[in-house]
Formats: C-alpha cells, structure tokens, sequence
C-alpha cells in the first residue's frame, strides 16, 4: 500500500510531466532565499534578487540572512517582501519561523551557495 502511494506522489510531482512541479515554477506565490549571511555575499547576490523580481514580479519573495551586516542590506533590498534573520537562534526562534512557514507555504526554495 505505501509503494502505490509513494509511485503515485512521485508521478504526481515528477512523472507525466510533473504538473505540481510545473505548476509551482511557473507562478510560485511566496519565495524564500536562504543561507545570505555577510555583507559580501548579500551584495554578489543583489542582481539574483533583481532577476528573481523580474521574472516572478507577482511572488511574495522573502530572504532568511544569518549576520547583522547581511540582514541591514537585505532589509533596505526593494525586491524583497520581508527578511528574516538568524543571528541567534533559540527555541522560541525556531518555532516562529516553523509557525510563519506553516501559516504561508512556500513554494520555491533559493539556496545560495557561498562558493
């Protein structure tokens, strides 16, 4: 029972064309940029931001930074909707940020690399 189950969310998500996977690329709603943390690597990613603004101009896009320098520049970024930062993540920290991505799914995932 649990092998159909899995066969039929793969088809649904991969195979056949992959029509929610599709669907979230092509109009995702909310957007969240992860792992932006110096000021260096905020700045090399700014023209990713723009580019993502542009081709998803109707997207909520918000941006989760680790540093104070990374999270001042990305909060005065004008192609983001919110920023989050993570400087010191406690427990009630961690339950706020599960509780703000329970009550607003999100869509796309952005990782970006540091390298």
């Amino acid at each position: 029972m649990l092998t159909v189950l899995f066969i039929a969310l793969k088809r649904l998500f991969y195979g056949d064309g992959g029509y929610l996977l599709r669907k979230n690329l092509k109009s995702p709603r909310r957007i969240l940029v992860t792992r932006l943390q110096h000021l260096g690597d905020v700045a090399v990613f700014l023209p990713f931001l723009s580019s993502l603004r542009k081709a998803y101009p109707e997207a909520k896009i918000f941006a989760l930074s680790k540093h104070k320098t990374g999270y001042e520049l990305l909060r005065r970024c004008p192609f983001l909707d919110g920023v989050f930062r993570s400087e010191r993540w406690g427990f009630f920290d961690k339950v706020g940020l599960w509780w703000w991505m329970w009550n607003n799914p999100v869509n796309l995932f952005v990782v970006s690399t540091q390298d």
